[in-house]
């Protein structure tokens, strides 16, 4: 069986590769720009933002697992346009023509609603406010999905929270650079509770959902371990060898000072250093539950964020000299 994976030069994508590499499937990676080879799978270069190219990568396969996006808390609507949601109409209509399983990579961020929420199931209400516009085309690409499914492909969508692990460029290096620049901002005195999901983890709920979701199902994924949010980054402070700071700040003083920021970039076009979203999640709680995925995908978290975090520092540390 053959499978496409989009999006391969992400931590998430490469791990999803390999594991199901070695449980003996066929995997092409599909890549935008040249990455470094991957034992046992073969590299496909083209753009989801291609019809062409997708329709004739796709003409191959049995299956695709799709985790290309484009992901930040910053930047231009019509970028993540094109991609999160024009891209993953492609394939879609790519794996209709072709009659495979589509595996689609979503975001929990669209339950988040600036205020706190714990224990959020598949059927809890998304916000009626886009936190972002990441967020907005991750909501219009999993309608596209929905309908997909309404004419026939078999699709399976994951929201997984918070990905980090060996290869993340994004999450946790933001957070190493808080500390070095005079410390992490607190809005909040009493605790902040927050879901994460080690890279290893999520990879495994992808290959359960190809092999065991129900079409038109939806899963929640984490590590099924809420941490409070400063003991999480003293964890990450002690495994990187750095000295936990942390600046108290209002949280009305925060918003306030990042909607400005985030004004002011959209004339400078440089990304703000913290944006309402930003702010927002530091500031509330926000837990799921997962019983779902465990009940119906066997999925059982196997790596703990303890663990995680310990991999991911020691990857850190050697490949960016730290």
């Amino acid at each position: 069986m053959r499978i496409v994976v989009t999006g391969i030069g992400s931590s998430l994508a490469k791990q999803t590769a390999i594991l199901l590499r070695d449980r003996g499937y066929e995997v092409i990676g599909f890549a935008r720009s040249e990455i470094a080879p991957i034992d046992g799978v073969e590299i496909a270069r083209g753009d989801i933002r291609c019809r062409k190219s997708v329709f004739q990568l796709l003409k191959k396969a049995d299956g695709v697992i799709h985790c290309a996006a484009l992901s930040s808390p910053w930047g231009k609507y019509e970028d993540f346009y094109h991609t999160n949601v024009r891209g993953t109409e492609h394939l879609l209509d790519a794996a209709l023509n072709a009659q495979m399983k589509f595996i689609h990579v979503s975001t929990p961020s669209l339950y988040y609603s600036f205020e706190e929420r714990w224990n959020i199931t598949e059927k809890s209400s998304f916000s009626e406010r886009f936190a972002n516009h990441y967020v907005k085309t991750k909501y219009l690409a999993e309608k596209g999905v929905e309908r997909a499914y309404q004419r026939g492909l078999h699709t399976v969508t994951i929201r997984p929270r918070a990905i980090f692990g060996p290869g993340d460029q994004v999450l946790l290096p933001r957070l190493i650079k808080a500390l070095d620049r005079g410390g992490i901002p607190r809005f909040k005195k009493d605790g902040v509770w927050v879901d994460v999901s080690y890279v290893d983890n999520v990879a495994e709920s992808l290959v359960l959902a190809l092999e065991k979701g129900k079409a038109g199902a939806h899963y929640n994924i984490t590590n099924g371990e809420p941490w409070e949010l400063f003991a999480l980054f003293r964890e990450l402070a002690k495994f990187t060898q750095r000295e936990m700071k942390v600046r108290n700040v209002p949280y009305p003083l925060a918003k306030w000072l990042a909607k400005g920021s985030d004004f002011i970039s959209r004339f400078t076009g440089k990304e703000p250093l913290f944006t309402p979203y930003t702010v927002g999640v530091l500031a509330h709680s926000q837990t799921f539950d997962i019983q779902l995925a465990k009940r119906e995908l066997g999925y059982v978290p196997k790596v703990s964020v303890k663990e995680g975090i310990k991999r991911y520092a020691a990857w850190w540390c050697e490949n960016q000299k730290l």
